[in-house]
This record gives C-alpha cells, structure tokens and sequence, in this order.
C-alpha cells in the first residue's frame, strides 16, 4: 500500500513542478517539451527516493510523502488567488 502513497505523492510533486512553471510565465501556453521532461524525471527521481531511502525511517516517510501534497495545495491557493484577482 505505501507504493501508492509514494506514486501519488510523486504525482502531487509533477503537478507542482508543471504549475510552478506555468506561474512563472505570464502567458497560458501550455507547457513546453522541457519543462514536461522536468517533471517527469523529477516524478521518478523523488519516487526512486522514496522507494529506497525514505521508506526505511519513519520521520522521513511521513514527512516526505506529506511534503507534496501540502506544496501542491499552497500553489494552488496561490493561483486561485491570483487570478480571482486578475478578474476583478
């Protein structure tokens, strides 16, 4: 089962990469090839430390797999916020 919450956290950490880079511009083109392969190797790099290093201590599993999924979520409060602000 911890597979799972490994891959979904490396998912949250992708889209968080993907949306960092989408903020980061001014436009709303959609991603180019390279900042894609950054998240993808990013996606697999993080759940390759997941896997083998952060598995084996308790403190470091909780707070790796958590860690994501609460950067995912500020981003998007972020975003949210901006662009309620950009329509007023």
């Amino acid at each position: 089962m911890d597979y799972v919450f490994f891959g979904f956290s490396s998912l949250c950490l992708g889209f968080f990469i993907l949306l960092l880079f989408h903020l980061s511009e001014k436009t709303d083109r959609p991603p180019r090839i390279w900042q894609l392969l950054v998240a993808i190797v990013a996606v697999f790099f993080y759940y390759y430390l997941e896997i083998t290093v952060f598995r084996d201590q308790l403190v470091l599993y909780y707070l790796f797999n958590s860690l994501p999924q609460i950067l995912l979520l500020l981003l998007l409060v972020i975003t949210l916020l901006r662009r309620k602000k950009v329509r007023r």
